[in-house]
């Protein structure tokens, strides 16, 4: 069918259209910067509206080392890839067709210089009540 893709080893990948998880903000420092992040403005419940997942260790070239996968309205995905221009710092440019964006890592968020923040995100444990 056209929602899963088959692999030759026999894996297959179905294809979702909300998250099978919760998520909620980490409430601590990671020290990488890769993980599941949203942007809040463009968040909406029990979609991937606002998914921002971040890869910080794309093997293929050391000037572009971060690799983001997103979506603004759950539907439509997008990828962009960026450079870490001071690790200590956390400072980071990731580029895209209308220019570069830069932001600073901060543990838990990322901070861009547009005003904007991208919150991190760790998967919500089940209660046991």
């Amino acid at each position: 069918t056209n929602d899963t893709i088959a692999w030759e080893d026999g894996n297959t990948w179905s294809f979702l259209s909300k998250p099978p998880f919760a998520m909620s903000q980490a409430t601590s420092a990671a020290k990488d910067m890769g993980g599941f992040y949203v942007d809040p403005a463009k968040t909406q419940s029990d979609t991937f509206a606002g998914a921002r997942m971040m890869s910080d260790s794309v093997p293929k070239s050391p000037a572009l080392d971060l690799l983001v996968i997103g979506s603004n309205d759950g539907s439509s995905f997008f990828y962009l890839r960026g450079t870490t221009i001071d690790k200590a710092s956390g400072s980071i440019l990731i580029h895209s067709i209308s220019g570069g964006q830069i932001g600073t890592f901060r543990g838990d968020n990322i901070t861009w210089l547009q005003s904007y923040v991208w919150l991190r995100q760790r998967r919500a444990t089940a209660s046991l009540a």
